[in-house]
């Protein structure tokens, strides 16, 4: 899960990515032609009550899982999509 949240009165964003198992953050799996981490991803069931706490608490950040911060997040976790010059001929 990805959460942000903009405070119109500091003009500052905040983020923060669900805490799965952060073991696996060198391991992808492809969404939309991105790379996501693994180590990112939690359990629906997990995800579920998480989304249902954020509505039930007006939008604020789900205490039912980890969260990591974006700012704590090394460099080059998310690698982007592959460019066209890295893909391979089929």
């Amino acid at each position: 899960m990805h959460y942000q949240k903009w405070d119109g009165r500091t003009q500052q964003r905040t983020g923060y990515l669900s805490k799965g198992d952060l073991s696996r953050l060198k391991e992808y799996v492809t969404i939309r032609s991105n790379p996501m981490p693994i180590g990112f991803f939690i359990s629906f069931e997990a995800g579920c009550s998480a989304l249902k706490e954020f509505l039930a608490k007006d939008g604020e950040l789900p205490g039912s899982i980890e969260w990591v911060s974006e700012d704590d997040v090394a460099p080059n976790t998310f690698p982007g999509p592959p460019k066209l010059s890295d893909r391979k001929p089929s």
